[in-house]
């Protein structure tokens, strides 16, 4: 079997995807992202048990799975870093 097939479009690599018959893009080893995750906390609900909840989530995600195909080779291993929580009032509710 040949090498892989790749086309380039858009200044990205993209390869054949194994999951659907349409090609998907190649990130590279170590690129960083930024991201934010709105937690919505209703009346009657925990924020710190939530917040507990999801910090514990995403460290079972970093540590023992991946996101994305190729994850038992290598592929899609995250590390989540500088993670921190903004508490804001909305309506005149602290939240």
């Amino acid at each position: 079997m040949g090498p892989e097939p790749r086309v380039r479009g858009q200044g990205r690599e993209y390869k054949r995807s194994p999951i659907w018959s349409g090609w998907e893009p190649e990130i590279p080893a170590g690129a960083v992202f930024q991201a934010e995750m709105p937690l919505k906390v209703f009346e009657g609900d925990k924020p710190d048990q939530m917040v507990g909840d999801l910090k514990h989530a995403l460290a079972v995600l970093e540590r023992f799975d991946s996101l994305g195909a190729g994850g038992s080779r290598g592929s899609g291993r995250i590390k989540i870093k500088n993670f921190s929580e903004n508490k804001i009032a909305l309506a005149g509710v602290t939240l």
